[in-house]
């Protein structure tokens, strides 16, 4: 389970940069690229920690969820987060989704 974990955190890293070179790439398109590399990161990730939670079981419950502001967000809403950036950006644009 462990080397799911770590496997995807690196894919979570991965669509961060791939995110961040998205925001200044030229030409447009190059732009667009990295955004697409940036959410099958983001869903290789998700599956991952998926499987991962399927190999520990039922025998654990997980944390229930407090909002708190002091607390970072989870890899979850930060996922969500870049996924709802990107599609954002692409509206702006005008090109399809």
């Amino acid at each position: 389970m462990g080397d799911l974990l770590s496997r995807a955190e690196h894919y979570r890293k991965q669509a961060e940069t791939y995110h961040e070179l998205a925001k200044f790439a030229e030409p447009a398109y190059l732009g667009d690229f990295y955004r697409g590399v940036a959410v099958r990161y983001v869903f290789m990730s998700q599956e991952l920690s998926k499987q991962a939670e399927k190999d520990v079981g039922s025998a654990m419950e997980p944390p229930p969820v407090v909002a708190n502001d002091d607390e970072p967000p989870t890899h979850l809403s930060q996922d969500l987060d870049l996924l709802a950036v990107w599609a954002g950006e692409r509206s702006r644009s005008g090109e399809p989704k």
